[in-house]
């Protein structure tokens, strides 16, 4: 039997476990006349204030990326990530995906989160996620309380190559949709060689990280069933928002006081230059080692020189 010692501790123990969220729920958009399951996680303890993670945009994005980074700030932030339709372990169905379906996405992941915490919120947004953040309009700008844009980028990776619009492209997107040709196609496009290349030229600085083991688990992700319809808009950039960086700048001023911009030095020249534009609208700016997936590869040492 428990004396009233152990019931006290044991009393303790429980009170700490109610005020400890560690939990997967989901919440769904429509689009196409379908109804798309958003996987969505809490972490952390339930008075603190809120963090929503966004993770970028890439055909290996998933909301474990924030792992290294998470741990960090757990004690001082109720932690909340999702995957993005299409993407890590949301639903992956067959739709024409954009960055309409990512506001989307967004706007009702922030009404489910002021729906358990109503204190203002933290959005620390990777990559091409910053720039869905940056759509934000006033009755959600007013939740917030500040915003982190990590290697921010705004347009795919094959108009970013190729200069072409999303339009000209859109007919690999098309293509890569069909049956039997489409998933031929994606297959080539995922195998351990394109994966680690892509990984060490554009998002990973230190190669030795990148052994068997990693390649294979990133590839095993981009080979969900369903996976290549978002991924193809990702790359042919169907997800960007616009086809220039105007709004983009522009938007940016919206945020202009309560905002952050991390950008990893090492990154490709392009989005390196993109960055350092959208600095000219952000007073706080910090330099990081990395490349675009910095806030994965370096989310400890982020973290610390952000919010300690």
């Amino acid at each position: 039997m428990l004396g009233l010692k152990g019931i006290t501790k044991k009393v303790s123990n429980l009170n700490q476990m109610e005020n400890l969220y560690h939990i997967r729920e989901r919440f769904s958009i429509i689009h196409d006349n379908k109804k798309i399951g958003i996987q969505m996680k809490w972490e952390g303890k339930r008075e603190k204030p809120p963090m929503l993670m966004l993770p970028a945009l890439s055909t290996i994005s998933r909301s474990d990326e924030w792992q290294s980074f998470k741990a960090i700030v757990t004690d001082k932030y109720q932690l909340i990530t999702i995957d993005w339709p299409g993407f890590g372990e949301s639903d992956k169905k067959d739709i024409h995906y954009s960055g309409k379906v990512l506001q989307k996405t967004l706007r009702k992941a922030i009404k489910a989160i002021q729906r358990k915490n109503n204190k203002k919120l933290t959005i620390v947004a990777a990559g091409h996620s910053a720039s869905v953040v940056l759509t934000l309009k006033d009755k959600y700008i007013n939740t917030i309380k500040q915003v982190v844009l990590i290697a921010p980028t705004w347009r795919g990776p094959l108009p970013s190559m190729t200069g072409w619009s999303p339009k000209r492209l859109n007919i690999i997107n098309e293509i890569v949709r069909l049956p039997i040709i489409g998933p031929m196609l994606y297959f080539i496009n995922t195998t351990k060689v394109i994966i680690k290349f892509m990984m060490e030229r554009y998002v990973w600085l230190n190669k030795n990280d990148l052994d068997n083991d990693k390649i294979l688990r990133l590839q095993v992700l981009s080979r969900q069933k369903g996976a290549r319809y978002a991924s193809a808009a990702f790359v042919t950039g169907r997800l960007d928002i616009d086809n220039n960086n105007k709004w983009w700048i522009s938007n940016t001023n919206i945020v202009k006081e309560m905002s952050t911009l991390v950008i990893p030095k090492d990154s490709p020249k392009r989005s390196l230059s993109e960055m350092e534009a959208l600095s000219e609208s952000i007073n706080n700016v910090l330099y990081i080692r990395g490349r675009l997936g910095c806030h994965e590869e370096f989310g400890e040492e982020i973290a610390k020189r952000l919010f300690y």
